[in-house]
């Protein structure tokens, strides 16, 4: 991918080549995020009926169980066909579970061969599991599922979840979605524990509701006609099954329900618009729309569309259904969506969070409403007792509009808080308490008999750096399961590999717990591999399907804070040696995009050199602001500065300790740090590339060097970007503007010989004289308007533009 004009452009020009380059990606990223047939993986982690046991599936690594020790065991490791894997679902008597596994459907049928044939399709590439904490998104395919058994041996006690035999396929099905099985849709136990309910495709595109005994090996249809798409679910004590029915010519939904006593079916709404928009999957509406029973399976609610009645809104209706006789009637009527509805346990309330991610309680006899937080990101419900209720909030963070580190774009929505209120019905009588925060906490789920949740808890980076749109080199999320006791605080991790441990290890050192965080940095360290990375790598990068870790710097501060240095500044030098590219690799891949460059090996190592620097300290800037350890960060670069071999690696610690002045809100520092250290460096730097041969500088597309240079350059003029602002000079002092504005003047004197660079000071210089309304002005607007250089040079208009610009790069969490 060719990041750069070939034609040689000033910084200005090239920031703006490089913006254009991420808004075409980006608009990729939002129109295949916007696809109208994904559906939302469910990662929920699932407990046994009796809450000892807990399981979950992890994406390619496969299906987990929690072990007799609270850690995660592997019961099936998916092959290359497997296009997703659900959830371990337990029997009632928890002594079987069974779970889902998809590939692509063959394009014919084979009776002889059946359906255990895989497809001659292997999996597409998708968004890395550690990259889509809230679940990857699965577009519209026809798949072949397998439903797998699996039974504990009786050698072991009941308890013992590590008492386990080799999981068998009972039977294989189909379904013209991949999200039955992303989003553990396909099958659900009978009540009675001999049984198994699943969907499975009887004519092209439409589906219906069948049954596996597991004694006679034999299926059975439940639902004698056949839907679109099919949601079903049992209610909480196992005596009807309901069912949301979507008919293929007027895609609206039918509410069905099977008694187990008399095994008939009953409509209890029919022909409504389930919610969601027209452009989604409507399998993904129907998770939207799908029944929530009260414990005494008395009533059930539904979420539906208003949009018949009233076209010109989008509204939403939560519809409350009393059984037996079906009556209807509309609970609430809300602007917007609605989701995550829970019932209590005990009483006539029902949660749910509205389109302004405001937690409201609804009492369905009387029909009154009440908020309970705002800021909510996810509602988990009552505890099995409804004494205790659950919810996550976002964090507050900057805001990227505020973001005046612009090599380091803010991640929106980046870390949550987990919050449990004691609850007695009555809201003047409930406290609450954060027990988790500064993780991505996704999927909380209570137990059914004790005051435990099951998460992830995702360690998300706070802020990237903008090579990490580019290149495998960034700090990537990872995310270990865990369950969280609410009435003791404690955690009981579950991470399924070496790299998901030092996660952990990360959270703890969040928490300025460095003996605990060391603890599981040396647990992970004996099966961690972190090799050189690959630049023929970088394509799986950008597409999220290859994420890179290595925690050896984390453990490099840790160990700084356990006072160890000695051992610190070891794992230090083992980052620098890791972090670093494969030489034979990406020879080899820069050969193929400059064929006819006969100076490859030379300009890779020239390029090196000076580029590589300045990405291990991105990464190492995205570490510091992650710990939110700016003052450590700080002291870092400048430590490092100080006592660099090379012109280069002064370089790129003057560029980010700037960065870590202006998260740090120290922005008087930053000022002076910029104009006493990085300045000079960055006008070194253009000295010594623009003095290299001309068709190293000045070729097409053959230039390595060239590449390298503008990369550098486009960063030095991103961390210049805040003192070209009025709106950010205007907060420094009067008293250091003036000493800024001298030393400006020393160092435009300095560059005698680089019109370019007396230009970009005297902008600076411009931006900071206007701060005082009396300063004589008219002798540098003309020394400007005399550069040679004039026109590249961004007006004031321009410098506010490209802020925006740069700022609109954070892509989110």
């Amino acid at each position: 991918m060719t990041i750069y004009s070939p034609s040689p452009r000033s910084p200005a020009l090239q920031i703006q080549t490089v913006s254009a380059n991420i808004t075409a990606i980006l608009t990729l990223f939002v129109a295949l995020g916007c696809s109208n047939q994904s559906v939302q993986e469910d990662r929920q982690i699932g407990f046994s009926p009796s809450g000892a046991t807990t399981g979950f599936q992890h994406g390619e690594e496969g299906v987990f169980i929690s072990a007799g020790d609270g850690s995660a065991m592997k019961l099936y490791q998916p092959d290359e066909h497997a296009l997703a894997v659900s959830t371990p679902l337990w029997s009632p008597s928890e002594q079987e579970l069974v779970f889902t596994v998809a590939r692509a459907a063959p394009e014919t049928d084979d009776e002889d061969a059946g359906l255990t044939q895989p497809s001659e399709a292997v999996r597409q590439p998708n968004v890395a599991w550690d990259a889509a904490p809230t679940g990857r998104l699965f577009y519209q395919q026809s798949i072949v599922y397998s439903c797998f058994f699996q039974k504990r041996s009786m050698q072991g006690s009941d308890s013992d979840a590590a008492s386990v035999v080799e999981p068998r396929m009972l039977f294989d099905a189909r379904c013209d979605h991949v999200g039955y099985v992303a989003a553990n849709l396909a099958v659900r136990w009978h009540p009675d524990g001999k049984r198994i309910v699943f969907v499975d495709q009887v004519e092209p595109s439409r589906h219906s509701l069948f049954e596996f005994d597991l004694a006679t090996q034999t299926k059975r249809r439940l639902l004698p006609d056949a839907y679109s798409s099919l949601l079903f679910d049992w209610s909480p004590q196992g005596h009807f099954l309901s069912c949301l029915a979507v008919d293929a010519n007027t895609q609206l939904c039918d509410l069905l329900v099977w008694s187990v006593d008399d095994e008939h079916w009953r409509p209890l709404a029919k022909a409504f618009d389930p919610a969601g928009a027209d452009s989604e999957a409507m399998l993904e509406r129907l998770r939207r729309a799908r029944p929530v029973w009260r414990s005494d399976e008395s009533s059930l609610v539904l979420v539906q569309s208003a949009r018949q009645s009233q076209p010109d809104q989008e509204l939403t209706e939560v519809v409350l259904v009393s059984l037996p006789n079906g009556q209807s009637s509309v609970l609430l009527r809300e602007q917007g969506s609605v989701r995550d509805l829970h019932w209590h346990p005990l009483s006539d309330e029902l949660g749910f969070v509205d389109n302004d991610n405001t937690l409201q309680i609804v009492n369905t006899q009387n029909k009154s409403l009440s908020s309970r937080a705002k800021n909510v990101r996810g509602f988990a419900g009552w505890s099995y007792d409804g004494s205790q209720l659950s919810y996550t909030t976002a964090q507050t963070m900057d805001s990227p509009a505020d973001n005046w580190a612009l090599l380091l774009s803010p991640i929106s929505g980046a870390r949550d808080n987990v919050v449990v209120a004691s609850d007695t019905t009555e809201s003047s009588n409930q406290s609450s308490k954060r027990l988790l925060a500064d993780m991505r906490i996704t999927f909380p789920h209570w137990s059914p008999s004790e005051h435990k949740l099951s998460l992830w808890a995702t360690f998300t980076p706070t802020h990237r750096s903008w090579f990490a749109f580019f290149l495998p080199w960034a700090l990537m999320p990872g995310d270990p399961a865990v369950v969280l006791d609410t009435q003791t605080g404690q955690l009981s991790w579950m991470p399924v590999h070496a790299n998901e441990e030092a996660q952990v290890g990360h959270y703890y050192l969040l928490q300025r717990d460095y003996e605990t965080a060391w603890r599981w940095y040396e647990r992970s360290m004996a099966q961690r591999v972190a090799p050189a990375i690959k630049l023929s790598e970088a394509t799986q990068f950008l597409q999220q399907s290859l994420v890179y870790q290595d925690s050896t710097f984390f453990e490099f501060y840790c160990l700084q804070k356990l006072g160890r240095h000695e051992a610190a500044e070891q794992k230090l030098q083992q980052f620098r040696q890791r972090m670093t590219l494969d030489p034979v690799d990406a020879a080899a891949v820069l050969k193929q995009w400059y064929p006819q460059n006969e100076n490859i090996d030379a300009e890779l190592q020239h390029a090196t050199e000076h580029l590589l620097p300045v990405v291990q300290d991105a990464y190492i800037a995205e570490v510091w602001a992650s710990l939110n350890a700016m003052e450590d960060g700080k002291a870092f670069f400048e430590r490092q500065w100080s006592t660099a071999s090379s012109a280069a690696e002064r370089l790129a610690h003057s560029l980010y300790l700037s960065q870590m002045h202006l998260l740090a809100n120290s922005n008087e520092a930053y000022a002076e740090q910029v104009l006493q250290h990085l300045l000079p460096e960055l006008l070194a730097y253009h000295r010594l590339e623009t003095s290299l041969p001309t068709e190293n500088l000045m070729s097409n597309a053959n230039s390595i060097v060239q590449t390298e240079q503008r990369f550098i350059l486009a960063s030095g003029y991103i961390a210049l970007l805040p003192l070209m602002s009025p709106e950010f000079v205007a907060s420094l002092s009067p008293e250091r503007l003036m000493e800024f504005a001298q030393q400006l003047s020393n160092l435009h004197g300095q560059a005698s010989d680089d019109e370019l660079a007396r230009l970009m000071f005297d902008w600076i210089l411009l931006a900071i004289l206007r701060q005082d309304p009396a300063a004589d002005l008219l002798w540098l607007e003309m020394r400007i308007d005399q550069n040679p250089n004039r026109t590249l040079v961004p007006t004031p208009n321009e410098v506010k533009s490209q802020l925006e610009q740069v700022r609109l790069w954070n892509i989110g969490a």
